[in-house]
């Protein structure tokens, strides 16, 4: 395993593992989050998951003020700032990993880590008894997963099925047909993003139409693979009756869906932004209210399919 910026792209680029996940597919799951994705969704909560390159995180809650990270930068991006605290000039930083060797509070850590397909089957293979007492497996999401399929990915991808793992793909859609093609075998389900049924508002709000979103999920359908469908409803972009009717539409039109999952709004990326510099657009924004969401999945389930709010 290395921190890079990604130069080799036969490797898996994750930018986090989370381990016991119950809400990501059946049973008990490890998430192995993958950087990159070609979306740029307004409310994203994972901010460090949108572009390949490796970033650099600032804590300052962690900095104990001791400046090694200061003498140890080639790119003099760093300084002190009042309180003991840093000031980080994203600009001149190049994301060497200097400054996060010297830190000892890890304050400082690079987002994002080169593996192997061994090194991570390792990291997965830990959590197998979880997978056999619960039936459980592996979620890859990011990001978007699909945006990473090379040979390494496929390696991995044939290590796991070998022994009988669980796998399962949390993506946007917005992929390749002939890299949806090479991971389908290997696909138990797929966790399946509807984020703005109509074509215009789906670009205006995450940089991309849905239409080979939509033409790729009916694809899926076709090749008898079960979907999740992962709706989530946000304050000011769909949490509106027309959105829901789009959805309710769809799902007349495909015959494998498995569940379909209400995710209102939180702000659990906000911390996330902070650690990057950036600003989160909808850190003052409030969730749907419980009683709308209550009218959505009462109106979702007469489609005969469970619904699932996850909060």
């Amino acid at each position: 395993m290395q921190t890079t910026n990604r130069q080799n792209k036969e490797i898996i680029p994750v930018f986090e593992i989370s381990r016991m996940a119950i809400h990501n597919g059946p049973g008990m799951r490890t998430m192995v989050h993958l950087k990159g994705c070609p979306l740029r969704c307004v409310w994203c909560s994972t901010p460090e998951s949108q572009r390949f390159p490796y970033e650099l995180s600032y804590k300052p809650e962690k900095c104990i003020g001791c400046y090694a990270c200061i003498k140890s930068c080639p790119q003099a991006a760093l300084s002190k700032v009042a309180k003991g605290k840093l000031q980080l000039d994203r600009k001149r930083c190049d994301n060497c990993g200097f400054c996060v060797r010297n830190c000892c509070s890890k304050a400082l850590q690079v987002i994002g880590e080169d593996f192997s397909a061994e090194d991570l089957y390792k990291e997965i293979i830990k959590d197998r008894l979880f997978y056999e007492t619960t039936n459980g497996g592996v979620t890859f999401s990011g990001g978007e997963p699909l945006q990473n399929v090379n040979e390494e990915l496929m390696t991995l991808l044939q290590m796991l099925k070998a022994e009988n793992i669980s796998i399962i793909f949390d993506t946007s859609g917005f992929v390749s047909i002939d890299d949806l093609n090479r991971v389908l075998p290997y696909a138990d389900y797929f966790l399946w993003d509807l984020k703005q049924m109509d074509c215009n508002l789906h670009k205006r709000f995450t940089g991309v139409d849905n239409k080979k979103i939509l033409a790729n999920l009916k694809y899926v359908d076709t090749q008898g693979i079960q979907t999740y469908l992962r709706c989530p409803i946000i304050t000011g972009i769909n949490d509106n009756d027309t959105h829901i009717e789009g959805i309710f539409e769809l799902v007349q039109n495909l015959e494998h869906v498995k569940e379909i999952d209400l995710l209102p709004l939180h702000h659990l990326g906000s911390a996330r932004y902070e650690a990057l510099g950036r600003r989160d657009l909808f850190a003052e924004t409030s969730p749907p209210e419980d009683d709308q969401l209550q009218f959505w999945k009462a109106r979702l389930m007469k489609t005969e399919i469970p619904v699932r709010i996850i909060n």
